[in-house]
């Protein structure tokens, strides 16, 4: 560990563990207690992100949407619930790409394409359409992976373009 007075008049301490340094800078010279006590923050803190970062590295994008209906079953109107539940077994079974990729890897692009197939797609359910899904189903379709995402990713700034809401 080596501690040195900065021309500022603080003290910065800096030590090394397993080939990566450890420093901080403190207005006043510390006891060593503190110091040490500083330092273990400093590395817990770094395991906590590492750890955080490999748990989100993990998680798919359909298992972060089954944890996040679990999580809002009770906050949720039970028919936004069934909305977003259908949504999520929509995108296991047609977009398994999508429901298979790590939330940290899901960006604006990857929203958009997605976007865009649902949105030229036909609905299965009704064999009478004959155009694509209409402007406000693409927008609630992506309200769903949005929320899953503000939650499971929050660092990720998404920004799709969505459809025009014809007025009647």
């Amino acid at each position: 560990m080596s501690v040195r007075k900065l021309a500022s008049g603080a003290w910065n301490y800096r030590k090394m563990i397993n080939r990566k340094t450890y420093s901080f800078t403190s207005p006043e010279k510390l006891p060593e207690r503190e110091v040490k006590k500083r330092f273990n923050e400093l590395i817990a803190a770094e395991v906590t992100k590492s750890v955080e970062t490999k748990i989100k590295q993990k998680t798919s994008f359909g298992a972060a949407a089954e944890s996040y209906l679990r999580g809002v079953d009770g906050v949720l109107s039970p028919s936004t619930l069934t909305a977003y539940d259908n949504y999520r077994k929509y995108i296991e079974t047609h977009y398994g790409w999508f429901n298979d990729l790590p939330v940290d890897k899901i960006d604006t692009a990857v929203v958009q394409t997605l976007i865009a197939e649902y949105g030229n797609s036909k609905d299965p359910k009704n064999t009478r359409q004959t155009t694509k899904r209409s402007p406000k189903s693409v927008k609630n379709f992506c309200g769903f992976i949005m929320s899953v995402m503000r939650i499971y990713a929050p660092e990720t700034k998404l920004s799709p373009t969505l459809p025009r809401v014809q007025p009647n």
